[in-house]
């Protein structure tokens, strides 16, 4: 064959081959790249879930942290009311203690003031007697109660001194039976402090006193009545205070 037409038959021929070849370049080019492709997607929506799940566990830290922080405050703040609870009982017990040391002190002076306070009413001027006998024996049976705190047992009994001291600041009428100069009576009755007392007949035609020195009651001289009726007015408030001169001291009999 001669050489122009072998060189005409190959160029024939790789014109033939060459849209083959060149498909498949293609096919086997087009491929890698389209793995290649996916792969970089899965790889991207592999890093946007761990950055979602990253920021998502970073948040969770910063909450349980400061879920931690605050827990240590309350936990901190307890610990500190424990102790002060703890500081405060023993401070409690200290003081009971004490009040049971003063207690024990304390209930020999409160007998001791009772029993003069009864000397007072038995001895002293006969006025309210019965009232005071009675706030005197209510005293007694409250210093032998145990169920009374020792504080309260102290109260009452200078609430009863306090009483008693005031019937020295002021004066009153009030009814009674009394013994007068051997005779029981039922008179009106005028305490003057604790200077002096003063009866009344209830026709209010005679007037006596209490004689401290023989601890008697004994009528008075007329000419007493005057002064002692408007006394015993101011008294019972039934006339203005004015000044009276009033028989104090031991009286001769009339």
């Amino acid at each position: 064959m001669p050489f122009k037409y072998f060189c005409l038959l190959a160029l024939v021929l790789l014109a033939a081959t060459l849209p083959l070849a060149a498909q498949d370049l293609g096919s086997r080019v087009e491929k890698p790249l389209t793995d290649s492709f996916e792969a970089g997607q899965k790889t991207q929506k592999a890093l946007d879930s761990w950055d979602k799940e990253h920021s998502q566990l970073v948040a969770r830290y910063k909450s349980l942290t400061g879920q931690v922080e605050q827990k240590g405050a309350l936990v901190e703040e307890a610990q500190g009311r424990v102790q002060a609870l703890v500081e405060q009982a023993a401070s409690l017990t200290a003081r009971k203690e004490q009040a049971a040391r003063m207690a024990d002190g304390i209930m020999p002076f409160l007998f001791e003031a009772v029993a003069s306070l009864k000397s007072i009413v038995e001895s002293g001027e006969p006025f309210l007697v019965e009232e005071r006998r009675l706030r005197v024996e209510a005293l007694e049976k409250t210093l032998t109660d145990l169920s009374v705190p020792p504080g309260e047992k102290f109260r009452k009994v200078m609430e009863a001194f306090f009483l008693e001291a005031e019937y020295g600041n002021t004066m009153e009428t009030y009814r009674a039976l009394i013994q007068v100069e051997g005779a029981q009576i039922r008179a009106n009755i005028f305490r003057f402090g604790r200077v002096a007392l003063f009866c009344q007949s209830l026709d209010e035609a005679r007037y006596g006193v209490y004689e401290p020195s023989s601890g008697q009651w004994q009528w008075l001289a007329s000419r007493y009545a005057p002064e002692l009726a408007r006394a015993f007015a101011m008294a019972g408030r039934q006339r203005p205070a004015s000044i009276v001169t009033l028989p104090l001291g031991k009286v001769a009999a009339p």
